[in-house]
């Protein structure tokens, strides 16, 4: 998968799209979180943060996979122009 991400977000790149991306979609898992773990048993809890977290990292696998392919056919400056508009910082 490090493969992958590195596509999107080579090193040589100043700006981290991927760390941001992977961040937002943390932290709205952890709110998420928080909200429903409120009303579960710590058990459930421990379930529910295992389950969550498998989702998340299947979604950006498959959607990162994606992305190499739409990099590889197209080109990276239009997709890091509209990805970095979806997932840069709130104005």
């Amino acid at each position: 998968m490090q493969a992958l991400l590195e596509v999107i977000d080579p090193p040589d790149r100043p700006a981290s799209l991927r760390c941001t991306i992977q961040a937002q979609l943390e932290q709205l898992r952890q709110e998420e979180l928080n909200r429903y773990c409120k009303r579960a048993t710590a058990a459930e809890s421990r379930l529910l943060d295992e389950a969550t977290r498998s989702l998340l990292q299947q979604v950006l696998a498959q959607h990162l996979r994606n992305l190499e392919a739409a990099y590889q056919r197209d080109g990276a400056g239009p997709l890091f122009a509209l990805l970095g508009a979806v997932f840069g910082p709130s104005a």
